[in-house]
């Protein structure tokens, strides 16, 4: 799964609006992480893409990007609800216990045509079928990079996984998109997807 945050008909650069001046795009650095979702330690919440109570999610350090199991999936079975037990994976279950998670440099975006960032979740845990997340993209670094509300414009999307090697085709900037939360107190996207094995 390669999710993208996006707006649709961006500005230039930063603007002073008003009498606020608007705070200047710090882009997130390309980065990649294994992420356990075996115990909730993080103090960052992700919320479900309907818009839900907040469950307990899983980062890395430096990465803009939480996940957390879906707790609406079929097998999504632990004790709270909100975790998983490693001990209890297996190839075919679809509650990963780990993921990997990489933020792609923001040139490469803009060679895809997007005004945001990109972002890909993939299993770590050896499981072979599609596993249901719940996936956060924290956007406050970059949240006035295009103008006024900027944040308020923001789209999720997915997109086809040759963006990462050929982002200027056509064929590769086809996007679809999700069904996803925009938490201002948080400033985050999230939404509930299906990863890869």
């Amino acid at each position: 799964m390669t999710a993208v945050a996006k707006v649709g008909h961006p500005s230039p650069r930063p603007v002073t609006q008003g009498t606020a001046k608007l705070k200047a795009p710090a882009w997130p650095a390309a980065a990649s992480a294994d992420i356990a979702m075996t115990s909730a330690t993080d103090t960052k919440p992700a919320v479900t893409a309907d818009g839900a109570r907040p469950i307990p999610a899983f980062t890395a350090p430096g990465l803009p990007v939480s996940v957390a199991p879906d707790t609406t999936a079929p097998d999504a079975t632990a004790a709270d609800g909100l975790t998983t037990d490693a001990t209890t994976a297996s190839a075919g279950s679809s509650t990963p216990t780990k993921v990997h998670v990489t933020v792609v440099d923001h040139a490469t975006a803009v060679k895809a045509g997007i005004p945001g960032e990109i972002v890909t979740v993939a299993r770590a845990d050896g499981g072979t079928a599609p596993a249901h997340v719940t996936v956060g993209v924290d956007y406050s670094t970059f949240q006035d990079a295009y103008g006024g509300m900027f944040a308020n414009r923001l789209d999720l999307v997915t997109l086809p996984a040759c963006v990462l090697t050929t982002p200027q085709l056509v064929g590769c900037q086809k996007q679809t998109k999700v069904k996803f939360t925009n938490t201002a107190t948080t400033k985050q996207l999230s939404a509930k997807v299906t990863v890869p094995g």
